[in-house]
């Protein structure tokens, strides 16, 4: 065991390509083989001729300014990588408070398409209304008008008629009175003869 941190976390994060994962991984590996690989005869480390409990248990030769150079370089190497913890944190709480803005945007945009559509409907309806109103005036109207020129036919009807009835008193009182005008000078002429 090379002592690495790796739990189903780490596993997970690797998997799903997080940011930094895989290079915080390595260098783990790194470090902890550093610590444990001995030197060879030219200098170089190697793992021929050793078995894995040696390896283990051997340290290697320190070079301070090699590890300080290199550790500083993954650890900044890292945080560039991986990004503030701290900010991280806070785009995730952002994250949050940006999914709720855009679902409260969207359903605006659809509660207000539905405001529009009911306007629109209410519109439609109003015109149809208004619209059967004014048929109904207008064929009011018409039967109103017939009715009235069927009513002055009507009278006018009546009144010629009334005024043949007319015609034909007046005519038969004339006749009535002729009449008796002839009469009496019949009698009168009988009488003088």
């Amino acid at each position: 065991s090379l002592g690495i941190k790796f739990t189903a976390e780490h596993a997970k994060s690797v998997m799903e390509k997080q940011r930094g994962a895989a290079l915080r991984l390595l260098y783990q590996a790194k470090m902890a083989l550093e610590h444990t690989v001995p030197m060879g005869p030219n200098g170089q480390r190697t793992l021929q001729g050793t078995t894995r409990q040696a390896v283990t248990r051997m340290t290697r030769i320190p070079r301070p300014k090699r590890d300080a150079h290199d550790c500083s370089f993954f650890e900044n190497r890292l945080r560039a990588i991986s990004g503030n913890a701290r900010e991280r944190r806070m785009e995730k709480v952002v994250a949050k408070f940006e999914h709720e803005a855009v679902e409260q945007a969207t359903l605006a945009v659809q509660l207000d398409k539905l405001d529009e559509d009911r306007v629109a409907e209410q519109r439609d309806k109003h015109r149809q209304v208004t619209l059967e109103k004014m048929r109904r005036n207008k064929r009011f109207n018409e039967e109103w008008a017939t009715r009235g020129w069927e009513q002055h036919a009507r009278n006018e009807t009546r009144r010629v008629q009334r005024e043949q009835q007319e015609w034909k008193f007046m005519e038969s009182q004339y006749n009535k009175a002729d009449e008796t005008i002839r009469r009496v000078r019949n009698i009168a002429t009988e009488e003088v003869l």
